[in-house]
């Protein structure tokens, strides 16, 4: 699709490539490289169930709703990491769409970059990544995004996960995941590779 750049934008550098490690332990290590197509790689490890507890019954980075939705059937059975497995995904700058929509973001993603849709708890480990918040000021963006399966709410409403940047800590939302949904800003979309 012609219009369509592959670099990382303006505001972004690549000095930060390198291994980030949690307060607590190496459960929280994240590295981080880039690809062919200069967007940032990060590969995380799944956490296992006590993590995921400390996640869910934080109160301090989530709204409602979102701790609803991690609560629910559709999250627990679909869209939680494996413990011990390895994932690694591509974040893809939203300058590289001129209005980015979901369909639109996932089209083009999934026919030139042959990116996955990820499972939605990759949001919840990019969470508790201590660094992350003084990564993304330093990147220039509000926010990360995945586009995974929609996990639908109380409500009936599809949602889609992001991480939204406050300040000097990141807050859990959720966004509709209609297709025609414009995504606002600066931000990184969230796909998975392996």
């Amino acid at each position: 699709m012609s219009g369509i750049a592959t670099n990382i934008g303006s505001g972004m550098s690549c000095n930060c490539v390198g291994t980030l490690h949690g307060a607590e332990s190496n459960k929280d290590e994240v590295r981080i490289s880039q690809n062919a197509h200069d967007h940032f790689l990060i590969s995380v490890v799944g956490h296992g169930d006590a993590e995921r507890e400390k996640i869910r019954l934080s109160t301090q980075h989530m709204w409602q709703h979102v701790r609803d939705v991690l609560h629910s059937a559709q999250y627990q059975n679909c869209h939680r990491l494996n413990e011990g497995q390895q994932y690694t995904f591509a974040m893809v700058p939203s300058a590289l769409f001129a209005k980015p929509t979901n369909a639109q973001v996932r089209d083009i993603v999934s026919d030139i970059f042959r990116y996955k849709e990820p499972a939605a708890e990759a949001l919840t480990h990019l969470l508790c990544v201590p660094n992350m918040p003084s990564l993304m000021r330093q990147w220039g963006v509000d926010w990360i995004a995945g586009l995974h399966h929609p996990i639908v709410d109380k409500c009936g409403d599809p949602l889609v996960l992001y991480i939204g940047l406050h300040g000097t800590h990141l807050q859990l939302q959720a966004a509709w995941s209609y297709p025609h949904m414009l995504w606002h800003g600066c931000g990184l979309f969230l796909f998975c590779i392996d």
